[in-house]
């Protein structure tokens, strides 16, 4: 079965997130750059269930990306 390579998804994931000192101004960015790169959760959880939904076959390593 294929399995998709993980990338960034947009989600509030890092609200609750506790780093140490060194790395709070790096939290402070993480909005920007999911905003920039993230793919919605919405569209994530759709892929996922149509690539879970998918009939077992000879298809193996497969990259599946957006759009």
């Amino acid at each position: 079965m294929p399995v998709p390579v993980p990338g960034m998804v947009k989600a509030d994931f890092y609200h609750d997130i506790k780093v140490s000192s060194k790395l709070t101004k790096d939290l402070r960015n993480l909005p920007y750059a999911l905003e920039a790169f993230g793919v919605p959760l919405e569209e994530v959880g759709k892929a996922c269930a149509d690539i879970i939904t998918q009939k077992p076959g000879k298809v193996t390593g497969k990259t599946y990306s957006r759009g």
